[in-house]
């Protein structure tokens, strides 16, 4: 059977960067098939964070905080 690949994106939610989003990494990085797509300002310091977790580059746009990718 194959396994399903399950991606979380952060957006630009202020509650999903910095220190929230490495949160985020830890707990799922014991997890296979899991894509975390982030701000492009915390790639670097989550990519050491992510363990068997990928991380996902989002595309970089001049927004606010909020639903936005």
């Amino acid at each position: 059977m194959e396994m399903a690949h399950v991606i979380i994106n952060l957006k630009t939610y202020e509650e999903g960067t910095g220190k929230n989003a490495e949160d985020l990494c830890s707990i799922v990085s014991k997890m296979d098939n899991v894509f975390i797509a982030v701000q492009n300002a915390d790639i670097h310091r989550l990519k050491e964070k992510a363990g068997k977790a990928k991380i996902l580059a989002q595309h970089m746009d001049s927004v606010r905080y909020g639903a936005n990718t």
